[in-house]
């Protein structure tokens, strides 16, 4: 947080940050589907090796979808 707004942000290995959005109020569970869309089209499928969420960010459905593009290891 911010200055009292959440943040989201996406960093690569070297924390160079990749993406960045202001949210409107807390995020709530399955919100993770946009921004992991916007980088996969940025940076294209095969190129994103993981993704990370805080605890409360994403849902078991959203998991599944992001798994069809980001398999677990």
């Amino acid at each position: 947080m911010e200055l009292g707004h959440p943040l989201l942000l996406a960093t690569d290995q070297c924390e160079l940050i990749l993406d960045h959005q202001r949210l409107e109020g807390w995020p709530e569970a399955g919100r993770s589907l946009p921004p992991a869309s916007r980088l996969l089209s940025r940076y294209g499928e095969g190129n994103i090796a993981s993704l990370s969420f805080d605890k409360g960010f994403t849902c078991a459905a959203d998991r599944e979808v992001l798994e069809l593009y980001i398999p677990q290891k």
